[in-house]
């Protein structure tokens, strides 16, 4: 961590901390042939490695270049596929019917039964995969943009404690499901999901050229996901004494 803050290595500041090493060397060759000069041709290599030895821990300490293996075009396919499959169920079920929210799941057979509840782990995955689906092509960004504003609005009118969002909602009717229950991980979910909207939506015009009321619009999208964040307390969940956040509240 503390390399990472600091930042790459620079040659200078090698040469200027490890200085002696090549000092003590250049001073130690004239001393050695004065003394004893067959003693050069064994004291040699040592003394050029301490010449060298600023530019040797220069070398060593540059960041080695992590390989990056390219997937199978086979298994490309087969993991756009899983995603198109993934995305379809939010695509089909998160709409006006359910303000927007993501059902928590859905049963097919015998017959369609949908569960009108949500959570806000659900509401951070359908974020998610929305801003995923426009990055994998499935919608462009217009539709991405009003999309997260239709579930963020809702969220926004949702009932919340200390800015958490409760753990169930009714998907219909958007009343809280008792018992009232705030939990730690579903928080720290949502909280997730909203810190990469707040952060990648305003460079999505960065990776494709967009109008400047798309901009603007996914700029107030970030706010919104910003504020939303911003106002989740998570004190009330945190033991201070233990020095662990609690299950819930």
């Amino acid at each position: 961590t503390t390399a990472r803050r600091a930042g790459p290595p620079r040659a200078g500041a090698f040469a200027q901390r490890m200085m002696a090493s090549p000092l003590v060397a250049a001073a130690a060759l004239p001393v050695i042939a004065a003394i004893n000069r067959d003693a050069l041709a064994a004291a040699l290599p040592i003394l050029l490695l301490w010449m060298a030895a600023p530019a040797i821990a220069f070398a060593f300490s540059r960041p080695a270049p992590s390989p990056r293996e390219l997937l199978h075009p086979d298994d490309r396919l087969f993991l756009r596929g899983v995603a198109q499959s993934t995305w379809r169920y939010f695509d089909t079920f998160v709409g006006p019917d359910h303000h927007a929210l993501p059902p928590d799941n859905v049963q097919t057979v015998p017959d369609l039964r949908i569960a009108h509840r949500t959570s806000p782990t659900n509401i951070a995955m359908s974020l998610l995969a929305t801003v995923s689906a426009r990055d994998l092509g499935f919608i462009d960004t217009d539709d991405m943009a009003a999309r997260l504003d239709a579930t963020l609005t809702t969220v926004e009118r949702l009932e919340r404690f200390e800015g958490h969002l409760l753990n169930w909602y009714d998907t219909l009717t958007l009343q809280p499901l008792q018992p009232a229950y705030v939990s730690t991980v579903d928080s720290g979910n949502l909280a997730g999901a909203l810190v990469a909207l707040a952060a990648g939506l305003p460079r999505l015009d960065s990776t494709e050229p967009v109008s400047g009321p798309t901009a603007a619009r996914l700029r107030d999208l970030a706010s919104r996901a910003e504020a939303l964040f911003d106002g989740m307390n998570f004190k009330p969940l945190y033991d201070a004494r233990r020095q662990l956040f609690g299950v819930g509240y």
